[in-house]
């Protein structure tokens, strides 16, 4: 903090001489007195609060920490009606009237008096705000205060109110001070509630930023976090920090922008490296979503690195996660798909196939059928029509297995297979295939461009049936 309010006032010699001071001499109990100073402190959170920039509210966050509990310790005991007044226009006095009985809280320590302050002549650029304060929301300061200020009582900072009315000839606002367990409040906040539930704080707030639309905001805090040394033995921190960036790299990965997604990624692993071993299996997500994002924008020989570490991470566990290591040999081997090196593509998606019929899923057999439509594909690609056709039975037995099976999935199927008994010379078979798949096909309801492709393989199988059977006689 202190470091950042000398850069901020290194050419003014007065400021630098109260920041010496306030580093020889501050204690937590001074903090009314210091704030109410005219002096570094006052200024920079003014503007901080005023601007609600993230940076500057993080690094004056023990000052801010200090003077919050000091206005707790000597809080209000009973209900209180205190005033202050505030520059606004004409425009402002109108949000106010329209959200009667709506919420408001403002983002700073608000200062009041115990009287009703007077208005200037200039009353339409003023705005009184009559407060009626429950216990506990604000701290008499007339002792405490410094001599350069003149409010006699300091609202703290989390403190919500609700607008009463408006007295549109004194341009008065009358609010009260509500509790945080108020109806109104928990209605308006649960959905973000239920949003960074569960999380420690440093992820709460990027889950709020980001849920709020603050994305940019959200990156500066986790990289000043990062950059806070004080931070580097806390583990659990860490972690909460490599899962905001994370989330920051989903939030790219929904943009569609790959390249910012790979570096949130990045920095992820860069703070857990920073307790972990780099081949520790809570790295292997973050190693993954790199690969994923380097497959995206087709550097295959990057995409493959990065989603064999992601592999070797869950291999070298003492408890791997069967499923991980089930998803990370299959998008190693849509690499070599894209790569056109179907030999080792099928190598992993053999593995893949062990994996999952060893595994419980529950009745949910898709994930088998997508990995051997994935194998009979490149069976086919390198021109082995026979283990082709082995995986297209596999999958049409699974296909038939499921509770609705769907009509477009299984003409594919009848149509791969028709395609490959065609190719082995097995004529009959291929036509009770494309048969069934033209049947399937016709039963989707809208009309569907694979319909005349699949009538003509029929045909044509037909005629080689014809024709085998003329030619033997």
């Amino acid at each position: 903090m202190l470091t950042f309010c000398r850069l901020h006032y290194a050419n003014n010699q007065e400021e630098l001489d109260q920041i010496d001071n306030f580093e020889k001499s501050f204690i937590e109990t001074e903090s009314i007195q210091w704030y109410t100073r005219h002096c570094f402190l006052s200024k920079i959170l003014s503007r901080a609060f005023r601007t609600q920039e993230i940076d500057l509210l993080f690094k004056m966050r023990y000052f801010i920490q200090s003077l919050h509990k000091q206005i707790q310790s000597i809080a209000n005991k009973e209900p209180i009606t205190i005033y202050t007044i505030l520059d606004a226009g004409h425009e402002i006095i109108e949000k106010f009237q329209d959200n009667i009985n709506g919420l408001v809280i403002f983002h700073s320590f608000l200062p009041a008096t115990l009287e009703r302050p007077c208005q200037n002549n200039d009353k339409q650029q003023c705005l009184v705000f009559s407060i009626q304060l429950a216990s506990n929301c604000a701290a008499n300061i007339e002792q405490l205060r410094s001599s350069d200020c003149k409010n006699g009582v300091l609202i703290n900072l989390n403190t919500i109110f609700r607008i009463v009315s408006i007295d549109k000839g004194t341009n008065t606002v009358n609010l009260e001070s509500v509790s945080q367990d108020d109806s109104h409040f928990q209605q308006l906040t649960e959905p973000l509630r239920k949003e960074i539930t569960q999380a420690v704080v440093i992820l709460q707030i990027s889950k709020l930023l980001l849920e709020t639309n603050h994305y940019w905001e959200c990156d500066y805090l986790t990289e000043l976090i990062y950059q806070d040394k004080s931070f580097e033995n806390d583990g659990t921190l860490l972690a909460s920090l490599a899962a905001s960036h994370h989330l920051l790299g989903n939030a790219n990965v929904v943009n569609k922008d790959n390249e910012e997604a790979r570096y949130q990624f990045f920095k992820s692993l860069r703070a857990f490296h920073l307790f972990l071993p780099p081949y520790h299996s809570m790295l292997s997500s973050s190693y993954n979503n790199i690969g994923s994002m380097f497959y995206q924008d087709d550097h295959h020989e990057s995409a493959i690195k990065f989603h064999e570490i992601a592999l070797q991470c869950q291999l070298k566990a003492s408890n791997p996660d069967m499923n991980a290591v089930a998803t990370y040999s299959s998008n190693i081997s849509a690499v070599y798909i894209d790569q056109k090196n179907y030999t080792e593509a099928i190598k992993y998606l053999k593995r893949a196939v062990i994996i999952r019929e060893k595994m419980s899923m529950d009745g949910d057999t898709r994930p088998l059928i997508s990995l051997f439509q994935k194998i009979s594909r490149c069976f086919w690609h390198i021109g082995n029509a026979k283990e082709a056709l082995d995986y297209y039975k596999k999958t049409l037995k699974l296909q038939l297995e499921l509770p609705n099976p769907l009509p477009h999935p299984l003409s594919v199927t009848y149509y791969n297979l028709s395609t490959a008994y065609a190719r082995l010379g097995d004529y009959k078979d291929a036509v009770d295939c494309a048969e069934k798949s033209v049947e399937y096909l016709k039963m989707v309801p809208e009309k569907n461009l694979e319909l005349k492709e699949n009538q003509a393989q029929l045909e044509i199988v037909r005629q080689k049936l014809w024709l085998k059977q003329v030619l033997s006689v």
